[in-house]
């Protein structure tokens, strides 16, 4: 049993870590090279956004049935395939990746669907609670050696090689996820055979005088989600003001490990005014408005990586202890769908708002005020959601580690 335990633990480990390189290439590099082949269209990047962001809440939510009803184990295995496909894809369709950008967006909306609506049930049913600590200190580790390397090699092969190139390799780390995949060992008990029930989930939330709470969450995520701008945009503008895959990978590697770095000082430091970083990384995107060049770029990206690696520390403890706090634990699935959906409509309009400002075909400056919008509401959202986390959940995780 123990033997099963830490292999699958070294699965868990080695898969995330392998998803993340992949993650990177897509992420960033596809759609930058999305970007340039359409004639630097940013309606293209838009639409392939769009079709990734729909997929992936449909895929999420059939996950989330599957790891309900049998074991969650299944999807992340058809996951780790069809990242395998994608990647024979893109070495096949490369040439015409102006023609079928919509095809790899849908593709890679699956692979994301799947993978991350039954990670959350692996995570929480696989790992025994003394495993967790030393489990999520070996996953930060391997976090840093990817962001040190990866973005900054990949961004390298493409400029010095090709993208074709990049993508071979990358294919090793496609069928590693696929090996690691199958060490993980889901116990027995896992099995279910409940169906979705969201309707019933609310109605107990009802029943439990904490309906109004579970709505707070899902807007203040809804608030959050509109960074989707500028996340999406953050490659398209890179490559406008430095012009090279290089320099995507470099920033990419420097400002993420300063961002890694940071969220360490802030454990330490215990800073309070949370608020604070969603007003930065506002105040760093105004700029943008008036010219998209090499600093304004790069100090927009410097606290973006910082802000946003900052507040997932936040929104991770809400996402997984939220239950807890509205005693509703045996509605996992049920509220990370409902999580998904808030995070898709967000997501939604500021893909709608970036093909707009494409097809009207108006300056540029209109694309860094939607980008700016979003980070207004990012900055209230992350204010209001750390504010109601201090108030409501770190005291049930303090009794819950006192009992």
């Amino acid at each position: 049993m123990e033997e099963t335990q830490k292999r699958s633990q070294i699965g868990l480990l080695g898969m995330q870590g392998c998803y993340s390189v992949v993650g990177i290439l897509i992420n960033t590099f596809l759609i930058a090279r999305i970007f340039v082949v359409t004639n630097y269209s940013i309606v293209s990047v838009g639409l392939f956004s769009l079709v990734h962001m729909t997929t992936l809440f449909i895929a999420f939510s059939i996950a989330c049935m599957v790891a309900k009803r049998t074991k969650p184990i299944y999807m992340i295995r058809v996951a780790t395939v069809l990242v395998v496909l994608l990647l024979v894809m893109l070495l096949v369709f490369e040439y015409h990746l102006d023609v079928y950008f919509m095809l790899f967006g849908f593709v890679w909306g699956l692979i994301d669907g799947f993978y991350w609506g039954s990670k959350h049930y692996l995570d929480v049913k696989v790992l025994k609670k003394e495993n967790v600590v030393k489990f999520v200190l070996t996953q930060n580790i391997i976090s840093i050696f990817i962001a040190l390397i990866f973005p900054f090699t990949i961004g390298i092969l493409i400029d010095e090689k090709t993208f074709l190139i990049a993508v071979a390799i990358m294919m090793v780390f496609g069928v590693l996820l696929v090996v690691f995949s199958t060490l993980i060992q889901v116990p027995k008990e896992v099995n279910s055979n409940k169906k979705l029930r969201i309707r019933k989930y609310l109605q107990t939330m009802k029943e439990n005088g904490k309906l109004k709470t579970t709505y707070l969450i899902l807007f203040l995520i809804f608030l959050m989600s509109f960074t989707h701008a500028a996340t999406l945009m953050l490659p398209v503008i890179i490559i406008l003001a430095f012009g090279t895959n290089f320099s995507l990978g470099l920033l990419t590697t420097i400002f993420g490990v300063l961002a890694i770095v940071v969220i360490f000082v802030y454990k330490k430091i215990k800073f309070q005014r949370f608020w604070f970083f969603g007003i930065v990384l506002f105040i760093s995107g105004v700029p943008l408005i008036f010219s998209i060049g090499v600093w304004t770029v790069a100090i927009f990206q410097a606290s973006k990586s910082i802000v946003t690696g900052l507040v997932q520390i936040e929104t991770g403890i809400v996402r997984i202890n939220n239950l807890k706090y509205t005693g509703g634990e045996e509605y996992l699935a049920e509220n990370q769908v409902l999580i998904d959906l808030a995070m898709y409509i967000a997501r939604a309009i500021c893909c709608g708002l970036i093909i707009l400002v494409g097809v009207l075909e108006v300056d540029l400056m209109w694309l860094a005020v939607v980008i700016c919008a979003g980070l207004v509401l990012y900055a209230i959202g992350t204010a209001m959601l750390y504010q109601w986390n201090q108030k409501n959940i770190k005291p049930v995780i303090v009794e819950i580690e006192n009992s």
